[in-house]
C-alpha cells in the first residue's frame, strides 16, 4: 500500500476601493444669524451597489 497527500494551492485577488468625500460650509449674516452645513459621503466597492 501506498500513501500520498496531494496539496492545491489557489491565489485569489480582489480590489477593494475605499473613497470618502466631506464638504463644509459656513455663511453668517449681519453678525446675527450663523448657518454652518456639512455634507458626507463613503463608499467601498466591498459593500455591493
Amino acid at each position: 500500500l501506498s500513501s500520498g497527500a496531494l496539496t492545491l494551492s489557489f491565489e485569489d485577488r480582489e480590489r477593494i476601493i475605499n473613497a470618502g468625500f466631506f464638504g463644509q460650509v459656513r455663511f453668517g449674516w449681519r453678525d446675527r444669524v450663523f448657518l454652518t452645513g456639512g455634507l458626507r459621503v463613503d463608499g467601498n466597492s466591498a459593500f455591493g451597489e
